[in-house]
């Protein structure tokens, strides 16, 4: 080998170059720091460089920080570090190779080097119809800034944001989150399940834990909470926003699935289905479900839902339906895997009707039961 190192060394502006056929390593690093600075270069048919721990000595650190070119292999053994932050190769570098905010990338001509994917500081603004937001890349922003002015208080409505929140921030700010559990439909002994029958989707409410970036949640502005939010984030990984890196959740039965996902761009119903033929329902703040028209655009920043049938084909739900169509949320779930009713959340177009304690329709209320009127709960005399 050209140079086997066993304490701190930093290579600036060198060129080390193996023109013999017995080199193995052009340059082993086996403890201590090395760091390649400046227009430093290695050529070689072997190893360019390791970075090789014993327990004889310190583990050894390689920061790869040049402008140079790297002709070679790399090998890295568990216990030792390699931080790449510059420089061309000519090998494929991996992830757990690069430098803290730096990930791999693949040049035009073929050789590889890295990119850096960070951002000191950002404000992302949910709400308004105009704003829109493209983000190509996964990176960390030092300070993100997200700000949101809510249409109403205590009613449950969209949140779709391409990064995690620790739900404790959310609920000190006076907000509470939910996900979603799952779809009821009407069911009538003895008949087949009819997929356009949905009386209700039930959410289960967060108390604890993370937000998944890209996923759809609903959030309530308690009475103690401002509409405007305003959520300060440090070192916030912000995720790709392409329709690609999107999360759906989808809740099945043996013959229908209801899919609900959301979007940051301006896009029509199809965009989101994938076929003109599947209606698109799109959440409102006031608390129902819009079907929108082939030609509708859709809102940045929320959730929508469509449905289709096992083998794909569209399952059409009449507007009328869509919106009387209840939001179930549920508490928090126990050990056990059950879930406490925590609350029915009455639309704005389904006044007058009743329903059980579990959030399904009740066309003939029985008298001494317990229903939910007008989201209220009522005994029934």
């Amino acid at each position: 080998m050209l140079i086997q190192n066993y304490a701190n060394l930093t290579l600036e502006d060198m060129n080390l170059v193996d023109n013999t056929e017995h080199i193995l390593y052009a340059l082993s690093n086996n403890c201590g720091e090395t760091v390649l600075t400046g227009n430093t270069n290695i050529t070689t048919d072997a190893v360019a460089f390791d970075s090789y721990y014993s327990k004889s000595y310190d583990a050894p650190t390689v920061n790869v920080e040049t402008t140079g070119t790297i002709t070679g292999a790399i090998e890295k053994n568990d216990g030792a570090t390699i931080a790449i932050s510059g420089g061309t190769f000519t090998e494929e570098i991996l992830p757990e190779w690069c430098a803290e905010y730096y990930v791999p990338v693949q040049n035009a001509d073929g050789t590889y080097g890295v990119e850096k994917r960070y951002v000191d500081e950002m404000t992302i603004v949910d709400g308004s119809y105009a704003t829109e937001f493209k983000n190509e890349k996964e990176q960390t922003v030092g300070t993100l800034t997200y700000e949101r002015t809510f249409q109403y208080a205590n009613a449950w409505q969209a949140l779709f944001v391409p990064f995690e929140i620790p739900v404790e921030t959310l609920s000190e700010l006076g907000y509470d989150v939910a996900y979603l559990y799952d779809v009821h439909n009407k069911v009538v002994a003895g008949e087949e399940i009819d997929p356009t029958a949905i009386e209700s989707i039930h959410f289960v409410r967060i108390k604890k834990g993370t937000l998944r970036a890209n996923y759809p949640y609903v959030i309530r502005p308690t009475a103690a909470a401002d509409l405007k939010l305003v959520i300060e984030l440090s070192d916030a990984k912000l995720y790709c926003t392409d329709r690609s890196a999107m999360n759906s959740v989808e809740s099945s039965t043996t013959t229908t699935r209801y899919i609900f996902t959301g979007t940051y761009a301006k896009v029509n119903p199809a965009t989101i289905t994938g076929s003109d033929d599947i209606p698109c329902f799109a959440y409102r703040p006031e608390g129902y479900w819009q079907m929108m028209p082939t030609t509708a655009i859709l809102t940045p920043f929320r959730i929508c839902m469509y449905i289709v049938n096992k083998d794909g084909s569209p399952v059409i739900v009449s507007d009328e339906s869509a919106k009387s169509i209840r939001m179930h949320i549920v508490g928090e779930e126990n050990e056990d895997g059950t879930t406490t009713i925590y609350d029915v959340y009455e639309n704005v177009d389904s006044n007058g009707m009743i329903f059980d304690l579990q959030g399904r329709r009740v066309l003939e209320p029985q008298k001494g039961g317990m229903y939910i009127i007008n989201g209220k709960k009522v005994l029934v005399k």
